[in-house]
């Protein structure tokens, strides 16, 4: 069964790697009360975490208002910001190509897990 996972937000934009379909994928993740599954990379003492393997499948940003676009890949952190040398920090929509202006920073993966 998939599993989406919420890869944005502050814990990205600090240190996130970039992201692409096919990457296999090693994540603790924190448990929100919703069931939802947030990407951690901090010791973020007292709450709920669980470990999730297995290989992204599809990726998508969702913009402010709530539009939700599949996008090729997830730009690291570093490039969301404009210091990564490797990653230009253009979010590019999968099905139009189209480079997507950024309102925030809410991007999400769908992880096949691991058997």
């Amino acid at each position: 069964m998939r599993v989406e996972v919420f890869v944005g937000g502050w814990e990205h934009a600090c240190c996130g790697e970039s992201l692409h379909r096919g990457d296999a994928v090693a994540w603790t993740c924190i448990v929100a009360p919703d069931g939802g599954l947030h990407v951690t990379r901090h010791d973020l003492e007292g709450l709920r975490v669980t470990r999730l393997e297995g290989t992204v499948v599809d990726l998508r940003y969702v913009a402010k208002d709530g539009q939700s676009t599949r996008i090729e890949h997830v730009p690291s952190g570093r490039a969301l910001r404009g210091f990564d040398e490797h990653d230009d920090g253009r979010v590019i929509a999968i099905d139009s190509g189209a480079i997507l202006t950024t309102t925030s920073e809410n991007f999400f993966a769908v992880v096949e897990p691991s058997a």
